[in-house]
């Protein structure tokens, strides 16, 4: 008899080719089901895990931030010339500086950087200190955008009626 090393997947072929159509159904049925499950079991360990094994992610805060826009009572108004060049920069190491922008004579010019700390308090809670002063606000992210809100009460705090929700909005760089 003829016998050599691929005389055993010859037979095998051979076999498949020729059994009887229902074995093969059920035959590609399980070799679809094994190639399935091999595919979701390699796409499970190519995944990135959601565990963070002790990895702290960064915080959204950080990152280079321009002021966008400037809002009252849900009313956006214009921002003066080059207000809209101030820039926020926010390292992860929990430092952060600030830099203004004024116009002089048509060109928009620096007007210096202002160092300061920062901390996340949790609950979209922050706090900022700058030039020795401390302010722990709510800072709200939307997309590439975030925002605080202060709310002037015109100083009749019995009465809301003509208090004005100023809202800065920044946009991510």
């Amino acid at each position: 008899m003829f016998q050599n090393k691929f005389s055993g997947d010859l037979l095998m072929i051979l076999f498949y080719m020729y059994k009887p159509k229902k074995y093969k159904m059920r035959t590609n049925q399980k070799i679809k089901k094994s190639l399935l499950l091999c595919i979701i079991a390699l796409t499970a360990m190519a995944c990135p895990s959601d565990d963070d094994s002790g990895v702290l992610s960064q915080d959204q805060f950080v990152d280079t931030w321009k002021y966008f826009k400037y809002l009252e009572n849900g009313v956006e108004v214009q921002l003066e010339a080059c207000e809209d060049d101030d820039l926020i920069t926010v390292d992860a190491n929990g430092t952060l500086t600030i830099e203004f922008f004024q116009e002089i004579n048509g060109e928009c010019v620096s007007e210096g950087i202002e160092n300061g700390t920062w901390s996340n308090e949790g609950n979209g809670n922050y706090l900022l200190e700058l030039n020795g002063e401390a302010v722990t606000s709510p800072i709200v992210f939307e997309s590439n955008t975030f925002y605080t809100e202060f709310v002037d009460d015109n100083g009749t705090p019995d009465d809301t009626s003509d208090d004005i929700v100023e809202r800065d909005v920044y946009i991510r760089q």
